[in-house]
């Protein structure tokens, strides 16, 4: 099946075993079409594996498949259960993202304005909370705590 071609040391080209005169060792030809076809065939899931791990990566592919037009963001304050930020997500990853995201458009960025101390899930009746305890680090030591309502979240 692989086709084998001899350099031709004075013009750079090649040769083949029938003494054809070859510019360039071409894939197909090299290998043949059944080869070539199978490594596409094997590739292209590869390929697109990547491009899924990317796109959900960046949120694209949850806002892509989601076609869910609510607002990421609704509900209270999150000073308390009853005042819980419900967070509209198609997927965890997502939801976490947005966690994190609310607190930093306050409160600015995380590991320079604030850190995380503690984040549990909490259960009552049929919903489900996430609760982050963070902590600021203008020198005080304030901690503050926020609950989200994370009961829509697909996949959680």
């Amino acid at each position: 099946m692989f086709r084998y071609y001899k350099p031709v040391p004075d013009c750079g080209g090649f040769v083949d075993r029938f003494g054809n005169r070859v510019e360039h060792k071409i894939l197909w030809r090299a290998w043949g079409w059944p080869v070539v076809v199978l490594v596409s065939l094997l590739l292209f899931p590869l390929v697109f594996l990547c491009i899924a791990v990317y796109c959900t990566c960046t949120h694209i592919w949850a806002r892509l498949v989601s076609g869910n037009p609510a607002p990421i963001y609704a509900g209270g304050d999150g000073s308390s259960r009853e005042a819980a930020i419900v967070i509209n997500a198609d997927n965890p990853l997502l939801a976490v993202q947005s966690e994190y995201g609310f607190i930093q458009m306050r409160y600015g960025p995380r590991g320079q304005a604030w850190k995380r101390e503690i984040q549990v899930m909490v259960r009552n009746g049929r919903r489900r909370y996430d609760v982050l305890t963070i902590k600021f680090l203008n020198g005080d030591g304030h901690e503050k705590v926020f609950w989200f309502d994370i009961t829509n979240v697909s996949g959680g």
